[in-house]
């Protein structure tokens, strides 16, 4: 270990923590640091290092999740015993651009849809975790509930109840592996493979191609500063819709309760449905989070998508959608033959989680640090982008628009940004093919979450700044 008391420079804009996880990593993949070898304690790394013990325990922390450090309290921190098929992680020092960027290998600067990892209660977690294990009887050691854990089904009730406004039960509610096998499960139901679905145009694009790829047609509906807007729904084509109305995805409005009640309307009046993806629906920051659309389907058509990737972690695969009343039938005997593939220690911890009001404690703390985050990365883009003609903040979500001049062109800009590890999205990829050029939007969507301090956001807005100068000039 005596080579981190040379090797770390405390002049780069790249945080002491991170330095120690790269030297550690490169230690244990060179083989100086052999698997079970104990390392020095957080006290004693932080005293030869002259820093904080704290930026140790973060750097330990960090490996810790990775599974290359094993912590016991009583003995200390050691190195996991690592499968020789492991690679060596990737120099971070390979250019200028990326050279002080890279957290880890899954998580990138502005990547979008992950919540604050840094932030997560991962003690207090794995504390549950173990206390469910612990406690698990011989009855759970069988088969399943194909339609998940009725604990955590129980949870799920309560929260919507309570922070979404939807009055739902337990059995209304079906456990699945991530947003894409609830879309899908959903689907096969209420759909015919002739059927046609509306999107949202621009929409996550991950959600066209997912129904693309279910052998459906998607039919793109504008979306304006209001929301969807169903004056262009034609309900001989359409079977259904599947819509943010929360916080629209990619352009961050919020659907009208006037628009709310017309497409519930619609959808009663021709017998179709409404699909409510709620992806990001808690983090509002002005005011209170809005009811979702679920909670005035008096007729019962709409369905209700959650997933805790983006309120948790993503490493959950964890999702859930509530269905109609007249429905809980025929989903159950669907279950019966795909049913949830979730463990049933994930699903119970998740629940202990919520049941204990943990849940509700860390919702509100990430609300409290995500508008801080936010207004980080918005003063960091304003003293560092010129190249930005318009930054758009909006009252929820997990990123922001960077809106850019029509010379530059979003789609190539996010091409060269990956090139250099940054995670960007481009606004016009939303867009539906057939739209027409001057419909559609240019910009950058920028993730915010994991930004954890102001010279971290003014460090990867001036990398960003370099892509869009280096695009410019070629």
């Amino acid at each position: 270990m005596n080579r981190f008391l040379t090797d770390i420079n405390f002049s780069t804009q790249l945080p002491v923590y991170q330095q120690l996880c790269w030297h550690i990593k490169q230690a244990i993949f060179d083989g100086q640091l052999k698997s079970g070898q104990r390392i020095p304690s957080t006290r004693n790394l932080a005293n030869q290092l002259n820093i904080a013990r704290g930026t140790v325990e973060k750097a330990y922390d960090i490996l810790t999740d990775e599974g290359l450090l094993i912590t016991n309290q009583q003995r200390g921190t050691f190195v996991a015993n690592i499968p020789l098929a492991i690679q060596p992680a990737q120099n971070l020092q390979h250019n200028h651009l990326s050279s002080d960027l890279k957290v880890s290998d899954r998580l990138l600067p502005f990547q979008l849809g992950v919540p604050a990892v840094d932030a997560f209660p991962l003690a207090k977690w794995n504390r549950l975790l173990g206390h469910v294990s612990r406690t698990i009887r011989n009855s759970l050691l069988a088969y399943p509930d194909p339609q998940g854990e009725m604990p955590l089904r129980e949870a799920i009730a309560s929260y919507l109840r309570i922070s979404r406004g939807i009055d739902c039960h337990q059995n209304q509610i079906f456990i699945t592996a991530g947003y894409s096998s609830a879309v899908r499960l959903i689907t096969s139901i209420i759909l015919a493979v002739s059927d046609k679905i509306a999107l949202e145009n621009p929409c996550f694009p991950q959600s066209r191609i997912l129904l693309s790829n279910l052998g459906y047609q998607t039919i793109p509906v504008e979306v304006d500063s209001n929301g969807l807007n169903p004056a262009f729904l034609n309900p001989d084509t359409a079977k259904a819709i599947l819509l943010t109305p929360a916080h629209q995805s990619p352009l961050g409005v919020t659907l009208t309760l006037e628009r709310r009640l017309k497409l519930i309307d619609w959808a009663t009046q021709n017998n179709h449905w409404l699909i409510e993806d709620d992806y990001d629906g808690e983090y509002r920051y002005i005011g209170y989070p809005l009811p979702a659309l679920k909670s005035l389907d008096t007729q019962q058509r709409v369905f209700y998508v959650g997933s805790f990737s983006k309120v948790l972690f993503p490493a959950l695969r964890l999702a859930y959608f509530v269905v109609p009343e007249s429905l809980i039938e025929a989903f159950s005997q669907s279950f019966k033959f795909q049913p949830c593939l979730c463990p049933v220690l994930t699903q119970l911890t998740v629940a202990k989680f919520m049941s204990d009001g943990h849940f509700f404690r860390h919702l509100k703390k990430m609300r409290q640090l995500y508008a801080k985050r936010r207004e980080l990365l918005a003063c960091a883009l304003e003293k560092n982008c010129p190249s930005v003609s318009k930054i758009e903040c909006h009252q929820g979500g997990m990123n922001i628009i960077a809106h850019l001049p029509s010379h530059l062109n979003d789609k190539k800009i996010v091409s060269k940004a990956r090139q250099h590890q940054l995670a960007i999205e481009a606004l016009s990829d939303g867009y539906a093919t057939e739209t027409t050029p001057e419909k559609k939007q240019n910009g950058l969507l920028l993730g915010f979450t994991n930004i954890d301090s102001r010279e971290n956001a003014e460090q990867i807005c001036c990398a960003l700044q370099e892509v869009i100068n280096s695009e410019s000039k070629s």
